[in-house]
């Protein structure tokens, strides 16, 4: 398989980043392309995680309580004894 440049511009970014990373053009540009193919990758997996996470907590959510009296409101009466 054969990746054919036919732009000026892209092939000297191509050749000046062979030229600083010490390798070859088909190297470089290998390494740049996994490089951002998995930058695009975790920044999904962020979006994706941060959906999650904010589903779950409007799930969560939805089961709080509606009475916010503590336990032993339930438990004790006026007196701190334990209701019958």
């Amino acid at each position: 398989m054969h990746l054919n440049i036919k732009d000026s511009e892209v092939h000297q970014l191509a050749v000046r980043l062979a030229q600083k990373t010490k390798k070859n053009i088909t190297q470089a540009v290998k390494e740049a392309l996994v490089y951002k193919l998995n930058t695009l990758e975790r920044e999904q997996n962020r979006k994706n995680l941060t959906e999650d996470l904010l589903n779950i907590g409007q799930r969560c959510a939805s089961y709080a309580r509606i009475d916010f009296r503590s336990h032993g409101d339930f438990l004790y009466d006026e007196h701190g004894l334990p209701k019958k």
